[in-house]
């Protein structure tokens, strides 16, 4: 079975775009909708400027699964908006195909699809960036002069509306893994914090994720690159200092999580003066900081940093790819701010804490 959906026109197979899909709806009461959505290549659902959802579940080519969830709406207006983003590479991760969005909901017995919805380029996450290692896409590099959930809001009330054509996902197939609502996290432990400069004589990365782009592997050159993220942290030295409140021109803080957790990186923030703040992470801490590079002699690389250049206000800075980390490292370049909470957002399969397992292991 195939559904409707649609294609932003003269977009499709763009290297490292991201779009965004915004509807106003009005409820008559407080009232729980159900939500059936596929889409390509990743997507994330806002709703009132919260995230809530994040999917696909992946698949075979030339199929596509269609998520389905519960989530409450308030009486009154509500914006739904769903974040898609489009790779446009042959990667081991996810499929390169053209990107499509369709979803269906009902609300006081009106049906809603993805014709109600206005679609924009989002501008706020950098394209032309190095790719997140051989296997994955692209890393996340943002530049915002605002929260995100003020970001939807301009873009509906004033945004150029990207033009679309109608046509159909792939086969559609039921899902068999069931996806959570975003709704638990597991807040970091402030471990240390410290000061960094910058040494030029230290090694750079020279991956062929980042300098082996070409036909077979596709991806932006290093000469286009907005910012070579790794090029940038291989650069930092550091030393550990005392506790300090405000996190501003080169310093630094250390987050432990406990465990190895898999999720959305997310930061609760109040930036004082414009701020250039990088986000490495990993399952290990090396000479007592987070080392992205830990595995490259063994051809493990992978870049394990998130970027964000923000001008002042209060944000709430969310990661779009899932994650596996123990520890996160806060790095401000310049600026100044106030964390207020350095979290991860689970993304699980709630089934799996009803399973029980029985060993003949006693201890």
């Amino acid at each position: 079975m195939q559904k409707n959906c649609i294609y932003i026109e003269g977009k499709n197979r763009s290297k490292n775009s991201n779009y965004l899909f915004i509807a106003k709806v009005t409820t008559e009461k407080n009232s729980v909708v159900d939500f059936c959505i596929a889409a390509a290549d990743l997507y994330k659902v806002f709703i009132n400027g919260e995230s809530v959802f994040y999917g696909p579940s992946r698949t075979a080519k030339g199929y596509c699964i269609e998520n389905k969830f519960s989530y409450p709406l308030k009486k009154g207006e509500n914006t739904i908006a769903v974040l898609v983003s489009s790779y446009g590479v042959a990667s081991y991760y996810i499929l390169k195909q053209d990107s499509f969005f369709s979803i269906s909901f009902s609300i006081d017995a009106k049906k809603y699809d993805e014709n109600d919805f206005c679609s924009y380029d989002f501008k706020e996450r950098i394209k032309n960036v190095q790719r997140f290692s051989f296997q994955r896409g692209f890393v996340e590099v943002y530049k915002q002069n605002t929260d995100f959930k003020k970001l939807i809001n301009d873009y509906y009330r004033s945004g150029e509306k990207l033009p679309f054509k109608k046509g159909y996902t792939p086969e559609i197939i039921s899902e068999i893994v069931p996806i959570s609502i975003l709704k638990k996290s597991v807040e970091g432990k402030l471990i240390s914090q410290g000061e960094f400069y910058i040494d030029k004589n230290k090694e750079r990365c020279k991956d062929r994720s980042i300098f082996q782009v070409g036909d077979k592997f596709e991806g932006y050159y290093y000469d286009e690159l907005y910012e070579c993220l790794s090029d940038t942290v291989c650069s930092f030295s550091y030393n550990e200092t005392d506790y300090f409140r405000c996190l501003n021109n080169n310093r630094y803080y250390i987050y432990d999580f406990g465990r190895n957790i898999s999720g959305l990186i997310r930061l609760k923030l109040s930036v004082k003066k414009d701020a250039e703040i990088y986000v490495v992470f990993d399952e290990k801490l090396k000479k007592g900081v987070v080392d992205h590079l830990h595995d490259f002699s063994e051809g493990n690389f992978c870049c394990n940093i998130i970027k964000w250049s923000l001008t002042p206000g209060n944000y709430v800075c969310e990661a779009f790819e899932i994650n596996t980390l123990k520890y996160l490292q806060l790095i401000a370049k310049s600026g100044e701010l106030i964390v207020e909470k350095a979290e991860v957002v689970l993304v699980e399969n709630p089934a799996a804490y009803s399973l029980k397992v029985k060993t003949d292991d006693k201890v």
